[in-house]
């Protein structure tokens, strides 16, 4: 979805490491949900245009994630919270400066749809249950950490998430009559494309010990839908 223009990005490996930090910050400050999605979408907007120094990489996620703190959530840590899960690498005005810079590049637009906001208003829309909530929000997170999620679109990937978690309870055609309605502008080929990828993407992915949510294989999914492509 950002294509990175040539001498900018940032590769898969290092992006699936910011990830991880990212999350283990998320957990420890007690963030939303919608906070990881947008910090990540702060950061693979920036990777598009602009290039991070491995040395700066931990710097450039705090900075991602104290903007979208300000725009998510209703309480703000301070900036020395995020020097300190830093570990004190960096000095505060090295965080703001970055914090500057992310927003320079970006032109100062932050207003940008995500996956879980796509997720959060088609479950309400479609009453879905707080347990498909949550499984549909940790199937949208597993994914966000592939870089492959990059060539779907956040409704997309929003749509085969509410779609795996729907489908373990109320069946493959019903699940899909959801996913789509609640998902205007997502064909059944885009549904089909973001089911195979996700498929792919849960079957390789770290279930935690303490989850409730099982492993999901294409057993899961109509046999149809995945042939689709």
């Amino acid at each position: 979805m950002y294509a990175p223009r040539k001498g900018t990005g940032i590769s898969p490996s290092r992006r699936c490491g910011l990830f991880d930090w990212i999350m283990a910050a998320r957990k420890r400050l007690m963030l939303e949900p919608s906070t990881l999605h947008m910090a990540f979408s702060i950061a693979d907007r920036f990777c598009a245009v602009d290039r991070v120094d491995d040395t700066e990489l931990r710097l450039f996620g705090a900075a991602a994630l104290m903007i979208a703190c300000k725009y998510e959530e209703t309480v703000v840590h301070s900036v020395r919270t995020y020097v300190y899960i830093c570990d004190m690498s960096y000095h505060k005005l090295e965080l703001i400066d970055m914090e500057r810079r992310i927003l320079e590049r970006l032109e100062y637009r932050l207003t940008v749809p995500t996956t879980y906001t796509f997720m959060a208003y088609a479950m309400r829309d479609t009453s879905g249950t707080p347990a498909q909530l949550k499984r549909a929000r940790r199937y949208a997170e597993s994914a966000l950490r592939d870089h492959r999620t990059l060539a779907h679109l956040p409704s997309e990937i929003a749509a085969a998430a509410i779609y795996l978690s729907r489908a373990q309870d109320v069946g493959h055609v019903q699940a899909q009559k959801t996913a789509l309605n609640g998902m205007c502008s997502v064909s059944h080929v885009a549904l089909a494309r973001s089911v195979n990828h996700m498929i792919k993407v849960l079957a390789g992915a770290k279930v935690d010990r303490d989850s409730q949510c099982a492993p999901v294989t294409s057993d899961h999914f109509h046999p149809l839908l995945v042939a689709a492509c």
